[in-house]
């Protein structure tokens, strides 16, 4: 299938005239993107599948749910609670930090309670997710 790469516009009413084509070029569109949603889980901004994320909790699960233990520290790891917050198995999690640096200086801002999806290999826990390094600043200038 071929995305369509004009821009889509609202039809006036009595006013612009459709064909048979077109109308059949956009219903496929929209039905191939359905198609798409369903049956894999997550699309992208072009309409097209990313990934199915099988959220399971048993012991041969891809991906876990994973709660912050405390707010992001001056580390690469957060101590974090398998799939249950406050009360599940404690478990370090590695994070990736594009343009190196720490948790606590990486975007998004992670703390108590915020929610990461994490998968185990080789043996040790990786959140799914890449940092992204970041400086805070005062963005104001007074006159």
């Amino acid at each position: 299938m071929t995305l369509i790469t004009e821009p889509f516009r609202h039809l006036r009413a009595n006013k612009d005239k459709v064909s048979a084509s077109q109308y059949n070029r956009l219903v496929d569109l929209v039905s191939g993107m359905a198609r798409s949603l369903m049956t894999n889980g997550f699309i992208d901004s072009t309409g097209f599948h990313i990934r199915k994320v099988p959220l399971q909790t048993g012991t041969g699960s891809i991906v876990r749910k994973a709660y912050c233990k405390d707010d992001a520290g001056a580390a690469t790891t957060i101590t974090c609670y398998l799939d249950t917050d406050a009360t599940g198995q404690e478990v370090t999690v590695n994070f990736s930090i594009a343009g190196g640096g720490n948790c606590n200086t990486a975007i998004p801002r992670l703390s108590d309670g915020d929610m990461v999806f994490i998968t185990k290999y080789e043996g040790s826990w990786y959140c799914d997710t890449v940092l992204q390094i970041s400086e805070d600043c005062d963005c104001y200038s007074a006159p």
